[in-house]
Parts: structure tokens; sequence; C-alpha cells
């Protein structure tokens, strides 16, 4: 398992030799202005090409973000705004680094099932982390237009085949972590994202 990890960074590591960095100057100052509403100061590049059709955050260390051409072509400002807000939160919240412990995690304990659900269930809960994340700072109006983007880009770019230990904007294999998406954007209250957090130190501090 160690190796497939080691040989999975070295894959990632080619395929974005194969990508082109996004350098359109109407797409940077949506990025640019993104990343200010997340109080990101890091440049985080945006790459484009190859074959994948789902946005995702990759690099523990030099971060990047790959957004499907398609998409870049075709979307508008508001919409690409959504996805990448998705992607920065995740970059916010160092899922990367969640995503290695977990990792670490089943390489160690591979033999038990408890493990293993606990990562998928983390998987879930972190896209819908992400959403109330992105509303949090986005605002609580511009909900509805954030679950329309999730729609339209499921109905017009997501491809069922899975890209493992991506993350992506969407996955369209788990239809109930979907509904549950749309369901917390459409109930999304200004606030609850602190909740959220106060909540898991509470039960950190009891465990």
């Amino acid at each position: 398992m160690l190796l497939n990890g080691l040989l999975y960074i070295r894959r990632m590591q080619r395929e974005r030799r194969q990508l082109r960095q996004v350098n359109a100057p109407e797409i940077l100052q949506v990025v640019l202005a993104t990343r200010r509403q997340f109080g990101i100061r890091r440049a985080i590049p945006i790459y484009t090409g190859g074959s994948a059709n789902n946005p995702y955050l990759s690099g523990l260390t030099r971060p990047w973000i790959f957004v499907p051409e398609q998409a870049l072509r075709e979307l508008d400002a508001s919409r690409l705004r959504h996805i990448l807000a998705h992607e920065l939160a995740h970059y916010k919240r160092r899922d990367m680094l969640w995503n290695l412990l977990g990792s670490l995690a089943a390489t160690i304990h591979w033999f038990n099932p408890l493990v293993w659900l606990a990562i998928r269930r983390m998987k879930i809960d972190r896209e819908v982390a992400c959403d109330t994340y992105v509303l949090e700072v986005l605002g609580e109006e511009e909900a509805i237009n954030y679950g329309l983007t999730l729609v339209e880009f499921l109905k017009r770019f997501s491809r069922v085949r899975e890209r493992r230990g991506h993350l992506y904007f969407s996955n369209p294999q788990q239809r109930q972590q979907i509904k549950r998406r749309i369901s917390m954007i459409q109930s999304f209250r200004k606030g609850s994202y602190r909740i959220s957090a106060a909540a898991v130190i509470l039960v950190a501090l009891l465990s």
C-alpha cells in the first residue's frame, strides 16, 4: 500500500508535466478575486488539458488546481468562481494533509473494516464541509446559485469513471453524497460552519 501511494504521487507529477498552466487574464482575474475572498495570499496555479473531467486540488507542499478545459471555455465567471471556491476551500481546510493521514491510517490498519468505513465517511463529510465553508465565505444569498453550479457541472461535464485520490468538485458515483450536498446547500444558514467546527472540537475533547 505504501508502494501504491508512492506510485500514485509519481503518476500525478508526470500528469502535471503534461498539462498546461492557465494564463488567460480573464480567468486569472477570477482566480485572484476568489483567493482574496478566502484570504489566501499564496499563488496557486491553475492547470488544464489532459483527459480528466473533474476539477481537483493536488500537491501537499506545492498545491495546484486542475480545471477541465471545456469548463474553462464554457462556464461564465460566476460558475467558474464557484468551482475554484470549492477547491480553495479544500486548501484552506488542509484536506490534502487529512487525505495523507487517512491513507497512512489505512496502511497501518488495512485489516480493520472500521478504518475503511471511517475514511469513506470522512470523504463524504469533507465535501459537505467544503460546501458549507464556501457558502460561509460567499454568503447565504449565493447558496442557490452555488447549488445550480453543482447540478449544471454534473450534467454537462462530469464522467462516471472515478479518478482515485483526487479532491474533485463532484462525485457522480455517490448519489447519496450529491443529495446530501444539495440538501445542505438548500438549507444553509450563515454561521453553520462555525457551529460544526465547534462540535468537532467538543467531540475531540470528550474523546
